[in-house]
């Protein structure tokens, strides 16, 4: 999904997709049968209060749009401060020049502490790792899901 009317190179598959298809017969991949939509977006802070919604727990996968996700959600994260699951994407990918440091930052000075889930595609292999706002985990170059707990639940001991 884009915020604007897309470029070719901005959702062409690379040449390496596109020969695979070639050499499969298909000319086209199934993705690249793009239709415009007008879509109303609205952010969770105008949405909860809309729909008089506290939420207790979010879940944001929106592949790099997470910072402008929490940026909408700062009176629903300081009044309701639901547990936060992150996907938190690499760097690449993020969107509106903010980083993952960036974005994570926005929910340490939220008064939220980390936990982060290491290797969540490999269930056999997942570890919860408590981080802070300087871990190096933080700034790796992988997609990662980030566990954030909002001051309620840490005070409750």
């Amino acid at each position: 999904m884009f915020e604007h009317e897309p470029e070719p190179h901005e959702y062409l598959e690379p040449w390496y997709i596109r020969l695979k298809f070639a050499l499969r017969g298909r000319e086209k991949s199934q993705s690249r049968n793009l239709r415009r939509a007008d879509v109303l977006l609205t952010s969770i802070d105008a949405f909860c209060a809309d729909n008089g919604i506290a939420p207790g727990l979010m879940k944001i996968d929106v592949d790099g749009y997470e910072g402008k996700v929490i940026q909408g959600a700062k009176e629903t994260l300081q009044k309701d401060q639901p547990i936060i699951l992150l996907e938190l994407h690499r760097d690449s990918m993020q969107r509106f020049n903010l980083m993952r440091k960036d974005v994570t930052e926005m929910l340490f000075k939220a008064g939220y502490q980390a936990i982060f889930i290491t290797d969540h595609h490999k269930k056999c292999s997942t570890k919860l790792e408590p981080v802070d706002s300087n871990s190096p985990l933080l700034t790796r170059a992988e997609t990662d899901m980030v566990l954030f707990m909002p001051p309620r639940c840490l005070d409750d001991n």
